[in-house]
C-alpha cells in the first residue's frame, strides 16, 4: 500500500510548481507560491515562499522583497515571520520564512505575504488548526487467533499512520533498543463525528513486521509499541480521484491559497505507546521472558519506605507473593495483588532505598 507522507506531498507540489519545464503565466495577478503547514505541537513554524515571475528560475536573491505576517482570527494574535535563504539537498535555493510561534489549537490563522515593492500584491491563506489529541487505546478484543486493539483519535483528518516497534535483537545492533517504523497495515478511517478509528490486528500485523526487511530476519524482543498518526486540519482534503502525482501538481488542483498558488495546511504527529502482554507478544512471534511480572517497571521509590510499580500493558499482571528487597530486607505483595492495565500498585513498608 503506497501512502504519501505530509512532507512528501508538499515536496511534490513544490517541485511541480518550481520546475523549469512549466510555462509561466505572464502578467498574472498572482504574487507568490506558498508551501508548508502549521504545527500546533511545535514552537517554530516554517513556510516556503516562492515569487511568481515571468521566467521560472531558482531563487538567487538573498532577500525576498516581501513581508510575511500571521494573525489568529478572533484573538488578534499577530506574528511577524523572518526570511531565511536556504540551499536544498538537490542544490537549488529558496526562501523559507520562519516564526518562533506555536499556533493555538482550534484557532483559524490567516497568513499574508505582501510585496514590499512594485504593485505591492498580497498572497494569503487561511488555515484551521486542529486541536491536540492523542490516540486512545480501548480494551483489547481477543480470540483464539488474534488480539485486536481498538484505537480512536479525535481529529478533522488523519493523513498517515505508522507503528513504531521498540525492539532488542536487531542484527545491526543486537544489544540496543531500536525504534523501527512499520506502515504496512490498514490506516485510520473516518468513524464520523470528528473521530478516526483503527482496529489494529496486533498478532497479524506484528508477524508481518517480523517477516519484513525492517526486522532483519532476527528473533526480536519487544520493549513496547506506539501508534503514530499525523493529524491535520480540514484543509488537507484529498482531491477527488486520489493523490495522482501528475495531476495534483497542476496549479489550482490542490491549493487553498488566494492571490497565488500552493498549499498551506496544519497538522502534527501524535502517538500513544503501550506494551502488549507477554502471552500476546509470544503469539505474535516475539521472544519473551517466562516471568509475566518482568514487564513491570519501578515508577517511584520513596525514602519513607514504599515502592510504586507501573504496568505498561493492557492486561492485569498478578504479583501476589512477589518481593521487593534491598540490602537484605524484603517485603512481599499480599496474595491476590495485581497491577491494573496502564496502572500502578504501591507496596507499603518496602525496604527504604534512600542513600
Amino acid at each position: 500500500m503506497t501512502r504519501l507522507t505530509p512532507l512528501l506531498l508538499l515536496a511534490m507540489l513544490a517541485l511541480g510548481a518550481c520546475s523549469d519545464s512549466v510555462d509561466p503565466t505572464l502578467g498574472t495577478e498572482q504574487a507568490f507560491s506558498l508551501y508548508g503547514y502549521l504545527d500546533p505541537s511545535a514552537d517554530r513554524q516554517a513556510l516556503r515562499v516562492a515569487p511568481i515571475v515571468g521566467t521560472i528560475v531558482a531563487d538567487t536573491a538573498r532577500t525576498l522583497a516581501a513581508t510575511v505576517t500571521s494573525e489568529e482570527l478572533g484573538t488578534g494574535r499577530t506574528v511577524a515571520w523572518r526570511d531565511s535563504f536556504v540551499t536544498y539537498r538537490d542544490g537549488s535555493t529558496g526562501h523559507v520564512f520562519v516564526a518562533d510561534y506555536t499556533p493555538t489549537p482550534g484557532a483559524t490563522v490567516e497568513v499574508r505575504v505582501a510585496e514590499t515593492t512594485g504593485e505591492e500584491r498580497v498572497t494569503a491563506v487561511r488555515i484551521s488548526v486542529p486541536t491536540l489529541d492523542r490516540p486512545e487505546i480501548g480494551s483489547f478484543l481477543g480470540t483464539s487467533a488474534e488480539v485486536t486493539y481498538p484505537i480512536r483519535v479525535r481529529a478533522p483528518r488523519v493523513l498517515t499512520t505508522s507503528l513504531v516497534y521498540r525492539v532488542v535483537g536487531l542484527r545491526s545492533a543486537p544489544m540496543d533498543t531500536v525504534a523501527v517504523s512499520f506502515s504496512d497495515f490498514a490506516p485510520f478511517e473516518d468513524a464520523g463525528g470528528g473521530t478516526w478509528g483503527l482496529d489494529l490486528p496486533f498478532v497479524a500485523t506484528s508477524r508481518a513486521f517480523l517477516s519484513s526487511p525492517a526486522a532483519e530476519g532476527a528473533m526480536l524482543r519487544l520493549v513496547d509499541v506506539a501508534v503514530r498518526a499525523f493529524v491535520t486540519g480540514p484543509e488537507w482534503d484529498i482531491p477527488a480521484g486520489g493523490l495522482d502525482e501528475d495531476r495534483i501538481v497542476e496549479p489550482g488542483t490542490f491549493s487553498n491559497v488566494t492571490g497565488g498558488f500552493g498549499f498551506v495546511g496544519s497538522g502534527y504527529w501524535t502517538e500513544s505507546r503501550w506494551t502488549p502482554s507477554l502471552t500476546t507478544q509470544s503469539r505474535a512471534g516475539f521472544l519473551v521472558d517466562t516471568d509475566p511480572a518482568s514487564v513491570l517497571r519501578i515508577n517511584e521509590v520513596s525514602a519513607q519506605g514504599w515502592v510504586e510499580l507501573y504496568n505498561p500493558t493492557l492486561e492485569f499482571v498478578p504479583i501476589g507473593g512477589y518481593q521487593i528487597s534491598s540490602e537484605g530486607q524484603a517485603n512481599a505483595f499480599p496474595s491476590g495483588t495485581a497491577v491494573p492495565p496502564l496502572g500502578f500498585q504501591v507496596l507499603q513498608g518496602a525496604p527504604s532505598l534512600a542513600d
